[in-house]
């Protein structure tokens, strides 16, 4: 009887039709941040905080299709441990629908782009606000930091409303990367269909080229954004941000140094009659101890071409340590010296939240420390 039963089992799951796996990951994360900003005029400002960007719960979804082909999607949702409650919208994380064959991969969604090809920043910092400092000063963009308006982050760091197309690797250790967005930063709306004459189609365009082999990473990428015009101008008016990268790593034993280099150009006015251009450069260096990582960073955010000194230099330095290999504490410490016209300010302050955002007076310096935990599940 028994063999029986095992038999009509083994014919019942036989029979049966492959079924989607489900999986669900994810991390959970807290960080203490201390911030200051230098006196200017005998007034400096002075921050500490309970903050966390590091919290999500990711489902994942996989069915083989058969023929070498393979369905994978994702839900990431992002959250904070401070608040209790999502940040932004419930799916703000890499949320996407794929299919994968020989030929490569093929994705529509939402995804980290050229925020993830910097090389030497590992994920193992992410952990250390002075990380991420670095990683997203070298995708500010470029508007002129002497008036009112924030060089503000690109929105190449995760794109929206994606089409992407992974090649597979070949030739020894090259891949490439290509990308195109109908809006990267919002929903889209119809076009020139309001009284104002706004034209809502942005877009954005991206390849990515990549080697690797042995200790040697190298990475060339190219970004191209067109926003949508400013509410009541011209559709000439529509500015436009193009960032080409190049990236390399080397891994000598346990030590590890990358060189990431960027180069900025923003367009506005009509026809793209004002144009504003920036070089960054970051060196990461991080030296491996069995489960403790020695991470240090140099970012360089050159002076925009149409002002004088508004450069600004940042180094930091910090540790991270496997308490298990699944739990991590870092710890780490950054200093921001701006230009005299320049206004960058660390990642994570209020006002402002945005990397390269503009707060207080002009060529006022600043400092962070802080330490966190992390645990991937």
């Amino acid at each position: 009887m028994k063999k029986q039963i095992i038999a009509a089992a083994v014919a019942v799951a036989v029979a049966a039709p492959a079924m989607a796996q489900v999986s669900i990951s994810g991390r959970v994360g807290a960080t203490y941040d201390n911030f200051k900003n230098a006196p200017i005029n005998g007034r400096g400002q002075n921050q500490a905080s309970i903050g966390d960007n590091n919290t999500r719960v990711i489902f994942g979804i996989t069915e083989d299709l058969g023929g070498g082909l393979k369905f994978a999607g994702q839900i990431d949702i992002r959250g904070n441990t401070d608040v209790g409650a999502t940040t932004t919208a419930n799916t703000s994380g890499n949320t996407f629908a794929s299919v994968t064959g020989g030929w490569g991969r093929v994705l529509v969604g939402s995804h980290d782009m050229l925020y993830n090809e910097v090389l030497g920043f590992g994920t193992s910092g992410d952990v250390l606000d002075g990380v991420n400092i670095h990683r997203r000063t070298l995708f500010t963009s470029n508007r002129d930091n002497t008036g009112g308006a924030a060089p503000t982050q690109i929105t190449g760091t995760r794109v929206n409303n994606l089409l992407r197309y992974d090649s597979p690797t070949f030739g020894g250790g090259f891949n490439f990367t290509l990308g195109y967005s109908t809006n990267p930063a919002a929903a889209e709306l119809p076009s020139n269909t309001e009284a104002t004459d706004r034209d809502d189609d942005g877009s954005a365009s991206m390849v990515f080229a990549r080697y690797a082999s042995g200790p040697l990473k190298a990475t060339l990428g190219y970004y191209n954004e067109k926003r949508d015009a400013v509410t009541g101008a011209p559709a000439a008016a529509k500015p436009s941000d193009k960032f080409t990268l190049a990236a390399v790593s080397y891994v000598v034993g346990p030590l590890e140094i990358g060189l990431n280099m960027t180069t900025a150009a923003y367009k506005s006015g009509v026809d793209g009659a004002r144009t504003q251009t920036r070089d960054n450069f970051s060196i990461p260096v991080n030296y491996s101890m069995g489960s403790t990582t020695l991470h240090a960073g140099y970012t360089e955010v050159g002076s925009n071409n149409r002002s004088r000194n508004t450069g600004a230099a940042q180094w930091m330095v910090g540790a991270t340590h496997f308490l298990s290999k699944r739990t991590l504490l870092g710890a780490g410490y950054s200093a921001l010296s701006n230009g005299n016209n320049a206004r960058y300010q660390m990642l994570g302050t209020v006002p402002a939240d945005t990397a390269g955002g503009m707060i207080g007076a002009a060529g006022g310096d600043a400092t962070y420390y802080g330490f966190g935990i992390r645990h991937n599940f």
